[in-house]
């Protein structure tokens, strides 16, 4: 295959069956996927753990805005030899006369893009691979990437027709950072390698379980907005966003739907004082 100026060879092996079984362990866990820690787990021991994000595109971005900066000047140049403003669209049948230099600059920020992907399918291949080797009943929430990463709505003053503040600029950070981490390619390696290892792999309706919402504690529905990083609930539960979600998953995990909105709240006490979820048993295999 000949992909961003590079040759790769792809092998395919023909292997038994039996060959082809993952080492399984014996744990059971749910976890939250996120930007700042990409997982947050919940372990049915009562322990949470947390996976950090490598943040590659992050690392490169002032490579790709160099680069991108570049290219918009020698398309500008371009579009000035037809006769074109650099804000105006082609015309219908025009093409962009390509200089070798740009053809330089769309190689050099394809290989980036096609680097960073590259290392975000390693870490994912790994990641998978180890989870599914711990955790035997593994859970998470359906992620539904384009609705996530989609821009908020305009809002217009109805009288003055101006305008008003809408979070665009700090949500365009958001979406960069999921789509750049691509969630949908983990969910994906999890499914088949638990398949693979006979492990369960199973993901909430986000809809009905409402994880960031949900104490997991009580069931009670505690509204958030996305600045908010601190669960707080009528109930007396008070932890990390990312925390709460991940246990409110494994409860629904080890639980079914039958908890959600009962009010039911466990009696387990920290050191503190303070109520919380206390170790559950994984169920046998």
């Amino acid at each position: 295959m000949h992909k961003a100026g590079r040759w790769y060879l792809s092998v395919t092996y023909d292997v038994a069956e039996k060959f082809l079984s993952r080492r399984r362990g014996a744990e059971a866990a749910a976890f939250d996927w996120g930007i700042d820690k990409l997982l947050t787990i919940a372990k049915a021991d009562g322990t949470l753990e947390t996976i950090d994000n490598p943040r590659w595109p992050k690392s490169r971005l002032d490579a790709i805005k160099t680069l991108q900066r570049g290219i918009s000047a020698e398309e500008t140049k371009a579009k000035a030899r037809l006769g074109l403003a650099a804000d105006e669209p082609l015309k219908k049948g025009q093409r962009l006369p390509v200089t070798a230099k740009l053809k330089r600059l769309y190689a050099q920020l394809q290989a980036l893009h096609g680097k960073i992907a590259r290392q975000w399918h390693d870490f994912y291949h790994k990641l998978s691979a180890k989870l599914v080797e711990r955790f035997t009943f593994l859970g998470t929430e359906e992620l539904e990437v384009k609705n996530m990463s989609r821009a908020p709505k305009a809002k217009q003053n109805p009288e003055t027709g101006t305008y008003l503040p809408n979070g665009a600029a700090a949500k365009a950070g958001l979406n960069r950072g999921i789509l750049d981490a691509a969630p949908s390619m983990l969910l994906g390696m999890l499914g088949y390698k638990a398949e693979e290892a006979g492990n369960r792999f199973v993901k909430a309706n986000t809809r009905k379980v409402k994880p960031t919402l949900r104490c997991h504690r009580c069931g009670a529905i505690v509204k958030k907005d996305l600045s908010d990083r601190v669960h707080r609930c009528a109930c007396g539960c008070e932890c990390d966003r990312d925390a709460n979600a991940a246990k409110t998953l494994l409860r629904w995990l080890l639980e079914g739907d039958f908890w959600l909105g009962t009010g039911q709240v466990t009696q387990a006490v920290t050191a503190s004082g303070s109520p919380e979820t206390p170790p559950i048993a994984a169920p046998a295999v």
